[in-house]
């Protein structure tokens, strides 16, 4: 992952005080499983986005999403399932383990 974006993470991390624990893996890695960490916006730039300081977006879509019920919570729409990030990250562990 760019530092800019590690840099990202960390300050949504301190907004939301966060006890995250990350892992970073190969761009090279996700990409051959299918996975890619963002959308595509350029139809949102062109019908208008406008962006607003980063922790301002953390803390109230924290505070939107804690508003909603327990099994809507439940549901994220969004991201890996836990299961599919878990098994991402046993087969990344494995594959960068030191061979001895």
């Amino acid at each position: 992952m760019a530092p800019v974006n590690r840099g990202m993470l960390n300050r949504i991390a301190r907004t939301i005080r966060s006890a995250t624990r990350s892992t970073w893996v190969a761009t090279s890695f996700l990409d051959a499983r299918k996975v890619f960490a963002w959308r595509d916006i350029r139809a949102a730039l062109r019908a208008g986005l406008k962006f607003r300081p980063l922790e301002t977006t953390a803390a109230e879509t924290l505070a939107w999403f804690n508003q909603k019920p327990a099994e809507r919570r439940a549901r994220l729409k969004a991201g890996l399932a836990p299961a599919r990030e878990a098994a991402l990250l046993e087969q990344w562990n494995a594959s960068s383990a030191p061979r001895g």
